[in-house]
């Protein structure tokens, strides 16, 4: 029972999350994908979304008093990771966009970097950040790494950031 709601979806922004391409993906090994690629802080119930427009897998997990709480008040609630919604959303969006466009989405203690180029996902990673320099020094690592010109790249804040902050006035 969903409580008298038709539909009830609950999306996680937790920082423990990886993208898998799916002829890589093995839902027998999803536990270790996500345990390797988040240097083994992993605990809580994993979770799969699907990203249809990459054909990857998103593994990802959610605390397990949380998902225990809300499946007892929501039997068949769906559980997503923001961040298959927000790069689905940016293939989506800018599909014709001929330039990178670097995305970053701020949490309170970590950013999620999202690359794309038209209908591609160049990157997507998670960087855990203390001060507003931390989070500057991952934007210019990202472009480094990706041979992108940090001078003439677009990017785009979302999340947890205003126009006031220091992060934002450093960028």
């Amino acid at each position: 029972s969903l409580n008298g709601f038709p539909k009830v979806i609950c999306c996680t922004g937790f920082s423990n999350a990886t993208l898998i391409p799916n002829p890589l993906f093995d839902a027998g090994t999803a536990s270790d994908q996500l345990h390797f690629a988040n240097q083994g802080k992993t605990e809580g119930h994993l979770l799969i979304d699907q990203l249809h427009q990459l054909e990857a897998s998103n593994i990802f997990s959610v605390s397990a008093q949380i998902y225990q709480k809300l499946t007892s008040w929501f039997h068949l609630a769906e559980f997503h990771h923001t961040s298959t919604a927000l790069i689905e959303f940016l293939l989506t969006v800018n599909k014709n966009s001929k330039e990178e466009l670097l995305t970053v989405n701020v949490h309170r203690s970590f950013i999620e970097i999202i690359v794309t180029r038209e209908r591609n996902l160049l990157l997507y990673n998670h960087f855990k950040y203390d001060t507003p320099e931390e989070l500057i020094y991952y934007l210019f690592f990202v472009c480094e790494q990706l041979q992108l010109n940090p001078d003439h790249i677009k990017v785009q804040f979302a999340g947890e950031i205003y126009d006031s902050d220091a992060a934002f006035l450093l960028s």
